[in-house]
């Protein structure tokens, strides 16, 4: 995802939620480690790609918050 990019989904998401890091990037879409602030836990942000989200409609799993994101806790070992 292009700086640019990232800069738009922290700005969506702020107040909400804290990235901290990339962890992944495939054909789909872009997970990031982040902070979720409300709950004072870590979680998996999945953002589909523009082009997968058009195609198959974001909001089809977990919590949503539009552009194409996903939001699950994450897990710990």
């Amino acid at each position: 995802m292009s700086t640019s990019a990232v800069e738009r989904l922290k700005t969506a998401l702020s107040g909400r939620y804290h990235i901290e890091s990339e962890l992944g990037e495939g054909g789909m879409a872009t997970v990031y480690l982040a902070d979720d602030v409300k709950h004072e836990r870590k979680v998996a942000l999945k953002v589909l790609k523009p082009e997968v989200a058009a195609v198959v409609g974001a909001g089809t799993a977990g919590e949503t918050h539009g552009l194409g994101t996903s939001i699950r806790p994450a897990r710990t070992s």
